[in-house]
């Protein structure tokens, strides 16, 4: 017996027939439109509209308003009543494969509406970024249906698509914090991913996709994002194929610089100059990078020379 699908059940959440994997109406906000991913077996929830998130016994807590100790006495008395009752039949899903979560994904980002940026109101999040209409444009980036994640951006590895993310464009939902910015396609593959083109020489590593998508702002056509501070060995072997030296652009900060000690270990390495007070590209002014960059070739044209 899966005890989360009996609490979902009731609380009249759900049927007495679900998929191990079952959206629902947050029971935590005013919700319209299922918001909240309940994954059964591994006795967990997360609220992609509020951001509330726990396992069964913290989610008894916040629909009574109790400690621990009462959700669990709660949790008792609901199990031992399914016991008499009809149980909740639960379907354990078959994982999507590789190419059917990209099939999927693609399915869903090209029905999405084509966004023209040189239309829309200069109140987005992108727009405050930043981020100018004809990069955007350029990017393919588009509106998304979902009011919290408002804009969705294709995942183009060597121009082949292989996923999309979804950014959080409101800080809060119903007086709470969103806590979660990015949301990835179900089945996408970060460690298999570059989201960029990098098949020249000295491309640029970033590590995330509004930082890649700074460089292009800036006119840099060689580079690509990681999607962390540290690379997988799949997207190592992916840039050995076109080149042995690469530009680390990974974040300014600690992780950044392990990230970029990690990279030392299959390529030759320049490090992008940053200034002291900037974290990472996308928080770049355009006449801050050109300087930056400017140092940056000149170490590259060292280290040539050198050789």
């Amino acid at each position: 017996m899966y005890v989360f699908a009996q609490i979902l059940s009731h609380y009249g959440l759900i049927g007495d027939n679900v998929q191990d994997k079952v959206k629902v109406l947050c029971p935590f906000h005013e919700d319209i439109k299922p918001s909240m991913m309940v994954n059964i077996i591994d006795d967990s929830f997360y609220c992609f509209g509020c951001g509330t998130a726990g396992n069964s016994i913290k989610f008894v807590q916040q629909m009574e308003r109790c400690n621990e100790m009462q959700a669990m006495l709660l949790i008792g008395k609901i199990k031992r009543g399914a016991i008499k009752k009809n149980q909740v039949k639960v379907h354990i899903q078959t994982p999507l494969t590789n190419k059917e979560a990209i099939e999927e994904a693609k399915l869903y980002f090209y029905s999405l509406p084509k966004t023209n940026w040189r239309k829309m109101g200069r109140d987005s999040c992108l727009f405050k970024r930043g981020f100018y209409a004809n990069t955007l444009n350029e990017l393919d980036i588009r509106e998304n249906y979902n009011h919290i994640y408002g804009v969705a951006m294709p995942m183009l590895d060597m121009g082949e698509f292989k996923g999309y993310v979804c950014r959080a464009t409101a800080n809060e939902f119903n007086g709470r914090e969103i806590d979660r910015k990015y949301l990835y396609n179900k089945g996408f593959s970060r460690r298999r991913t570059l989201v960029g083109e990098y098949d020249r020489p000295w491309p640029v590593i970033t590590e995330g996709f509004l930082d890649y998508a700074r460089l292009v702002q800036f006119g840099v056509d060689n580079s690509c994002a990681i999607l962390g501070w540290k690379i997988t060995d799949t997207q190592i072997s992916k840039l050995q194929q076109y080149t042995s030296g690469i530009i680390s652009a990974l974040d300014n900060t600690p992780s950044g610089e392990e990230g970029t000690k990690y990279l030392l270990q299959y390529f030759d390495v320049v490090r992008f100059v940053f200034p002291k007070h900037r974290k990472d590209i996308g928080e770049m002014k355009e006449h801050e990078f050109n300087v930056a960059w400017a140092k940056t070739v000149k170490r590259i044209k060292r280290r040539e020379y050198c050789e």
